[in-house]
């Protein structure tokens, strides 16, 4: 078996929860989990400390966690909220992003596409959004950004497993980064508006076929 670690653990609970296997109610037991997956219960209990962060589970003293939920609702929020931050993130520092980092996030996708590398779209993915918000030097704005980072990342794992919305998510990272080669900002704006917005699109639609 190999080795398992807390983010395994997350990964496993948070595709439960979303799918709906986990309902909203559940408990999570420690002892149960730690014995599934073959592992102590210190991981176990971190993963569970991860999903009551990012509001799947609940924490409850001496009474153990139990599964929140997680609704169409709570999906299209993250990716409102997830597109207001980039947004803002693009009109604040758009046009003084280096060119260098975006040259090489561009070929890396080429390389990852001519490879049909799914973990390096992913990585990648998670990459080129994030230096988008942390290129604006603004603290507050990357900390509200990190805390859904886990979310995010659960959520271009299952998208990512659709070779269409593979195909499409890649074709509009590549238009994104060639308008801010070229400090088109007004296009770039464009594109990662409905790039985000066809992600929510893709995660409601697993959601509701889950």
């Amino acid at each position: 078996m190999p080795d398992i670690a807390s983010k395994d653990v997350y990964a496993a609970l948070f595709d439960r929860i979303v799918g709906g296997e986990l309902e909203a109610g559940a408990r999570l037991k420690e002892i149960a989990i730690s014995e599934e997956f073959g592992i102590s219960r210190t991981p176990v209990r971190d993963a569970l400390r991860q999903l009551a962060n990012d509001g799947l589970a609940e924490i409850v003293p001496a009474q153990g966690a139990r599964v929140v939920g997680f609704s169409a609702d709570d999906v299209e929020d993250v990716y409102d909220i997830r597109m207001a931050l980039e947004l803002l993130a693009l009109d604040l520092n758009g046009k003084a992003l280096r060119l260098q980092p975006l040259s090489a996030l561009r070929e890396e996708i080429q390389r990852a596409e001519k490879e049909n590398d799914l973990q390096a779209h992913i990585e990648i993915d998670a990459r080129l959004h994030r230096y988008v918000v942390e290129s604006t030097g603004r603290r507050y704005l990357l900390h509200v950004f990190d805390e859904m980072g886990r979310l995010m990342q659960r959520f271009r794992h299952l998208g990512f497993r659709d070779d269409a919305v593979l195909q499409r998510a890649t074709a509009e990272h590549a238009g994104f980064i060639d308008a801010l080669l070229v400090r088109d900002t007004a296009a770039a704006r464009g594109i990662l508006e409905a790039h985000i917005r066809n992600s929510k699109l893709s995660a409601l639609s697993h959601l509701h076929s889950s």
